[in-house]
């Protein structure tokens, strides 16, 4: 109910930003904000609970951060550590706090998860990713029509007919084969592999985004079920 985060019992830390006062008594932070108020001997003087969550994704920070809270449990007894994750190993990470350690399973809804790989994507769309290094020109193309602007999504090989038609959906469902609501899976003329070392995993295309979320839209199963989540 706090109007402004830092100015009451809630703050914050996170890196370049610090919302806290004397009256802050819940202090949300990243995992290295922690490891380094941790290198302090005295952090842990003023601090009762500590809660970690999504302790199950594996990095650096967070298998150090388990690491220091264990050994630090020795030496402060009273300090009570509370880890969190929707799909952890509740047994794996009780045996490594000691089997005394208390669990509290709170049962909620899992949904079933369908994993679809890179090849999967090119394959299902027919989307032909650009090759590394080349820019690709606007759907008009030249012969008098001059350029389209290029943008950082617009960097796909297809050709003038798919830039027109690009924004009418009907066209797509009613001109595909194979995979409801998308191009012809087997319209590639490169091997699939060739394709994969096309990709370029340091930017984001969203051509192929754009063309993945068509597919899904004009799925005939389940296009009209749900939502669509891009991160």
């Amino acid at each position: 109910g706090e109007s402004q985060a830092g100015t009451g019992s809630v703050g914050y830390v996170v890196r370049g930003a610090r919302a806290m006062c004397d009256k802050t008594r819940l202090v949300f932070c990243t995992t290295g904000v922690l490891l380094r108020q941790l290198q302090s001997e005295k952090a842990l003087d003023c601090i009762t609970h500590i809660i970690v969550d999504e302790v199950h994704e594996r990095h650096l920070d967070t298998d150090v951060l388990l690491g220091v809270l264990k050994a630090s449990l020795k030496s402060t007894p009273n300090l009570r550590v509370v880890l969190m994750s929707a799909t952890l190993d509740a047994e794996r990470f009780a045996a490594y706090w000691g089997k005394s350690t208390p669990r509290i399973h709170i049962p909620g809804r899992t949904f079933p998860v369908s994993d679809y790989m890179l090849e999967d994507v090119l394959y299902l769309t027919g989307y032909i990713p650009p090759k590394k290094g080349k820019k690709k020109f606007g759907g008009r193309g030249f012969g008098g029509r001059g350029p389209r602007k290029s943008t950082p999504w617009a960097d796909s090989e297809h050709t003038d007919e798919e830039d027109e038609g690009e924004n009418d959906l009907d066209s797509i469902a009613t001109s595909s084969t194979g995979v409801s609501g998308g191009t012809n899976p087997q319209s590639h003329s490169l091997p699939i592999e060739e394709l994969v070392k096309r990709v370029d995993e340091s930017n984001v295309d969203y051509d192929m985004l754009g063309r993945l979320v068509k597919q899904l839209i004009l799925d005939k199963e389940t296009g009209s079920i749900g939502s669509i989540l891009v991160f």
